[in-house]
């Protein structure tokens, strides 16, 4: 039901239901069936802009990159890495392993971790669909160890979402008496995670990666499907945000 609420709720699903919608209003109101498909339409256009996706990306990119100089000053315990789904039955790999966000977060977390030599915690589980498959935090110790050369200390293997990542790595981490860590997920769900992370009581670096930059468009005002991919990216951070201030107690 949560993924069917998503779809409904954010491009290009929310502007398929517009346009449904106007074509049962059409049945009694024409002039408003109108309204709603123009308006659908505009919409579209809006979200689909490389200037909407920049806009709205700036507004989730607050924290900038972690500079190596500033490491030693942070006084990290670790490094804690964020899941980001997996990549499903990969042919090439005979299975399930980690997705291409989970991968440009382990790169940048290896990477930090070649600098400061603070252990690694990697934190994911699976969600109702995937019961039965490998953690998402133990497909990426499978990655990190095999295809980095880089140990794992820790993993956490039943958090669904942000607020989960947390509240459940948090205990663990106090267990091995680690307070202050390295938070490594993407630039774009750095806010978001560091809310959930401050509400669980544990001190967190932001350590951002996989920044989203304005490209060099020659014509910015023509609707582009990677603007609107980025659009959808940042109205559902947005709504997570707002859901989390709300819901998280």
């Amino acid at each position: 039901m949560k993924y069917i609420l998503e779809m409904l709720c954010f491009p290009p699903g929310l502007n398929i239901g517009i346009a449904l919608l106007s074509l049962v209003v059409w049945l009694r109101w024409h002039r408003a069936a109108i309204v709603l498909l123009l308006g659908d339409g505009a919409l579209l256009y809006l979200l689909s802009l490389p200037l909407t996706a920049t806009a709205l990306m700036a507004l989730l990119q607050p924290y900038p990159a972690l500079q190596p100089k500033d490491l030693n000053r942070a006084q990290a315990q670790a490094i804690v890495v964020l899941g980001a789904g997996r990549y499903r039955d990969a042919p090439e790999y005979g299975g399930d392993t980690v997705s291409q966000f989970e991968l440009v977060r382990l790169r940048y977390a290896v990477h930090l971790y070649r600098l400061s030599h603070l252990p690694l915690v990697l934190v994911g589980g699976r969600n109702a669909a995937e019961q039965g498959r490998m953690a998402e935090s133990l497909l990426m110790k499978q990655a990190t160890m095999e295809d980095f050369g880089v140990p794992v200390m820790l993993t956490e293997e039943h958090s669904r979402t942000t607020a989960e990542n947390a509240a459940n790595v948090a205990p663990l981490l106090r267990e091995h008496g680690i307070h202050r860590i390295l938070l490594v997920t993407h630039a774009w769900h750095m806010p978001r995670a560091m809310w959930a992370f401050k509400h669980s009581g544990i001190q967190a670096i932001p350590a951002p990666t996989g920044f989203i930059t304005a490209d060099d468009i020659e014509y910015p005002w023509l609707p582009n499907a990677r603007a609107l991919y980025e659009a959808r990216l940042a109205l559902h951070e947005i709504v997570g945000i707002l859901w989390y201030r709300i819901t998280v107690h």
